[in-house]
Order: structure tokens, then sequence, then C-alpha cells
């Protein structure tokens, strides 16, 4: 038997709200360090992420002879990968930088 267990005080008193919809200032003092220091976190782990992915296609592309005429584009794909992945990484990066100092 099944038992549905009851909503925590803090989701039944309190309407969520969405942060992004808000001014800067305003979205910020309505958050705790908590949140913020979490997301900070997560941020950075996803740039580091970015940046090795990033690295590995950077090694492949120097691995891989040019594209042969009439063959597939592969060494052409992971340039282009790589720029995208490298725009990523950076994004995040700032992304992280300005969370931390502002």
């Amino acid at each position: 038997m099944a038992t549905q267990a009851s909503a925590r005080s803090e989701q039944t008193e309190t309407t969520p709200i969405n942060l992004a919809s808000l001014p800067r200032d305003e979205a910020l003092a309505q958050t705790n360090g908590s949140e913020l220091e979490r997301l900070q976190k997560i941020v950075g782990a996803l740039s580091v992420s970015a940046w090795k992915i990033h690295n590995v296609l950077a090694f492949m592309v120097a691995a891989l002879a040019d594209d042969d005429e009439g063959q597939l584009p592969i060494r052409s794909t992971l340039i282009l990968m790589k720029q995208d992945v490298d725009a990523l990484a950076t994004s995040l990066m700032d992304a992280d930088l300005r969370a931390r100092h502002g």
C-alpha cells in the first residue's frame, strides 16, 4: 500500500518566483547565498566540462589530415564543433567569472 507524503511547509507557504523575469538587483535580493553558491558551482563545473570537450576536439582536429574530396567531411565537422564548444565554454566561463566578481 503506497502512502503519499505531504508537501513540506515551505512548499505550501510560498509561491515560486521566476528570477529570470526580474531585474538583476531585485533577483539577487530575493535569493539567498546558498542558492547563488550552488548555481555558481554548477556553472563552473559545466565550464570545465566544455573546455575538456573543446580540448579533445582540438586534439582530434590536429591529428586528422584534411578531408579528401568525395569523402565524409570528418575534420571539417570537428573544426565546426570545436568552434561551437569554444563559444559555449567561453560563455560559461564568463558567466562564472561574473557570478564570482559581480
